[in-house]
């Protein structure tokens, strides 16, 4: 009877702590909220899309995929950042990098990345810098 209460107690406790731990929730709950605004926009998303890595130092680092027509990689770069950017910060993640991979079809396949802090994205959602002044700001690689 005591390893019967024993083994029901350690269950108990491995639930409540698989229930209540966020960092596995958190992931699927912020790449969720992106992709809803990508989507809103019309831009297709996946979470396969997209990844959260912690580096050596402590900082973390979003980083998201996604395609487009060769005309309209700029508006889709600038959508993925603002969707990264609001979904950042209604769920109050401590994500210090944004970086967003575009992939078109030109001559071939090309793709353009970008880089940004979340201190020139929170100025580009909340509006206090233009668009075009974000692009500025933009690390391209």
């Amino acid at each position: 009877m005591n390893k019967k209460r024993a083994l029901l107690f350690v269950i108990v406790i491995s639930v409540l702590l698989m229930t209540f731990s966020t960092s596995g929730w958190a992931n699927s709950r912020l790449f969720s909220s992106i992709q809803q605004i990508c989507t809103a926009y019309q831009v297709k998303l996946n979470s396969s899309d997209m990844s959260l890595v912690t580096h050596e130092d402590g900082s973390k680092e979003l980083t998201i995929c996604t395609e487009s027509g060769r005309n309209d990689f700029d508006r889709i770069m600038l959508i993925a950042f603002y969707a990264a950017g609001k979904a950042i910060k209604y769920h109050k993640e401590t994500i210090s990098q944004v970086t967003i991979v575009v992939s078109m079809e030109y001559k071939g396949s090309a793709s353009v990345m970008a880089t940004a802090t979340l201190d020139d994205i929170n100025k580009y959602v909340d509006g206090s810098c233009s668009s075009s002044d974000f692009v500025r700001k933009l690390k391209f690689v």
